[in-house]
């Protein structure tokens, strides 16, 4: 990935099976769901919902989509220890 604008540089990776393997898939999710293009935004993730029915804080950041991307991350790169 291009650090400046967030492209694919190539198509090729040491993580998942293949380039277009969920790995890859995840990346490019990261990309069209991050706020990289809204540096004013007050979280991470972008397109959240609070409460769909009562059609409040849709496609918003919301604290805990932060949360559990980050958990993801951290289970992703290390090990990962339940408290409960």
């Amino acid at each position: 990935m291009d650090v400046t604008t967030g492209e694919p540089k190539y198509g090729s990776t040491a993580q998942g099976y293949a380039d277009d393997s969920c790995w890859s898939r995840g990346q490019a999710l990261a990309k069209k769901y991050t706020t990289k293009k809204y540096p004013k935004s007050n979280g991470i993730l972008i397109e959240g919902v609070y409460t769909k029915p009562g059609n409040h804080g849709v496609n918003e950041c919301t604290l805990w989509g932060d949360y559990f991307y980050f958990e993801a991350l951290i289970r992703l790169y290390q090990a990962w220890y339940s408290y409960w």
